[in-house]
């Protein structure tokens, strides 16, 4: 699992694609859910005499456009510049809460989700966001909850951010805990 911000949706993808690599696989797909919606993300190596780097996106509020873009080993590096932004339009960044709350959660579908063996890859900077705590409860995510719990202190919060970080309610105002 990987809590990406807007504007590192290509590091991580990129970082994937060098994994696959690594393991000599060709594929992976990914569940991309944002404060308010869920999408779909697959990635490919096409071992041709290009080596090809195919990034599928697909928004299920969206079938008729979902987005496929290609990059060969010759650009690859142009692949960590690729944010949120290039995928979804403004008005879907807005639907689906990625303008208030500018992180989504990358879940790795070829892996387990069984909580006991869920790794998180990559944390954002400020773990102390209701978006965090939100998608932490929501998948279960207990060792989240507990970072921000030992990291924090609380003490230097005022009421009222505590009282936002303990609803930890998305976009739809909907509680963490619900």
């Amino acid at each position: 699992m990987y809590f990406v911000e807007n504007e590192s949706w290509g590091s991580v993808i990129y970082n994937l694609f060098l994994q696959l690599e690594k393991e000599n696989k060709s594929h992976t797909s990914l569940e991309v859910h944002s404060p308010g919606h869920a999408m779909a993300l697959g990635i490919k190596i096409k071992n041709d005499k290009e080596n090809k780097f195919v990034i599928n996106f697909y928004d299920p509020n969206q079938t008729a456009t979902h987005k496929r873009v290609f990059f060969c080993t010759n650009n690859i590096c142009d692949i960590i510049n690729l944010t949120a932004y290039d995928f979804l339009s403004e008005q879907c960044l807005k639907c689906y809460g990625l303008k208030e709350d500018t992180l989504s959660l990358f879940v790795d579908k070829t892996k387990s989700n069984d909580n006991n063996n869920v790794f998180i890859k990559k944390l954002p900077d400020n773990i102390l966001q209701g978006v965090v705590i939100n998608f932490a409860m929501g998948a279960g995510l207990r060792e989240i909850i507990k970072k921000v719990y030992n990291d924090t202190r609380f003490t230097d919060l005022t009421k009222s951010q505590m009282k936002i970080l303990c609803e930890s309610k998305n976009v739809n105002n909907v509680p963490g805990l619900l």
